[in-house]
């Protein structure tokens, strides 16, 4: 949370100062993710279903408020890769990867 409010509190004045300095009004909207936890497909992998989560379904969402408002701002507030078994693989393979080159 603090790093959220260290990141507003840089982002948010040049926004605001952005706005006076052509003296119009400017309607900002602000999006927020968290909690992502390495889930790129709407689908739970525990549970062999499809899921309402997953960087693909959101970035389809980010996608259309931005088309319906170009003033958007998109924090992340953590917790973004490490849950999901799709992620640990990735992990794993690079991991490989890593080690194989530092040989």
């Amino acid at each position: 949370m603090a790093t959220l409010k260290r990141r507003a509190g840089l982002i948010l004045p040049h926004v605001l100062l952005a706005g006076f300095a052509s003296g119009q009004t400017v309607h900002i909207r602000v999006l927020a993710t968290t909690d992502l936890h390495g889930n790129l497909f709407p689908y739970d992998y525990y549970n062999a279903r499809p899921a309402p989560r997953g960087l693909a379904k959101i970035a389809t969402l980010i996608e259309q408020e931005r088309r319906d408002n170009p003033n958007t701002l998109l924090v992340d507030c953590g917790d973004t890769i490490q849950g999901s078994p799709l992620e640990r693989c990735i992990r794993r393979v690079s991991a490989r990867a890593t080690h194989r080159r530092t040989r």
